[in-house]
């Protein structure tokens, strides 16, 4: 299990580096090559193959490319926020400012949770009282409801008598 968790450390870790898209390549060929080559340093960080060959690789990418790498982290920040936005609304200020100097309302899709149900009486010994039944057919349906069988005890009562008898 700690291989996957490294595993999948070190691939966000890559890909938060490695983050172009398709549509910054001019053709096909360029960007699966991108991709196989942000793969293979997956593959042998994660393997422990040439590692300080690999990071030094990652490095020297992450400093000829650190205008690109912010840009493409804000591009994919925005549309983040956007598609939030669209699933859930945009949240509205409200008048007063809290400590950020803005607080915001619950967006519309939430609905307002119900209230608790009070707890029910106890008996003077701290017990839940018993339920008023006036019939055999409301125990039943009670019993039934909480997983009770009609066939329980007699099946219950078979099982005793048969592991009890010995046989020689």
């Amino acid at each position: 299990m700690d291989e996957i968790h490294r595993e999948l450390k070190e691939r966000s870790r890559i890909l938060s580096i490695f983050n172009e898209r398709r549509e910054d390549f001019t053709t096909k060929e360029e960007w699966d090559n991108y991709l196989e080559m942000v793969e293979d340093l997956i593959f042998n960080i994660v393997n422990k193959i040439d590692v300080p060959a690999m990071e030094a690789k990652i490095s020297e990418y992450q400093r000829s490319n650190r205008v690109k790498i912010i840009s493409n982290q804000a591009r994919l920040a925005e549309e983040q926020k956007k598609a939030t936005q669209e699933t859930f609304g945009d949240p509205t200020p409200v008048e007063e400012a809290g400590a950020s100097g803005l607080t915001f309302k619950p967006a519309s899709f939430l609905a307002a949770q119900p209230a608790p149900i009070s707890a029910p009486a106890l008996d003077k010994e701290g017990r839940l009282p018993t339920p008023r039944v006036s019939s055999g057919s409301q125990w039943e349906a009670m019993a039934t409801a909480s997983g009770w069988d009609p066939r329980l005890p007699r099946g219950r009562s078979i099982q005793e008598a048969l592991s009890s008898v010995l046989i020689f």
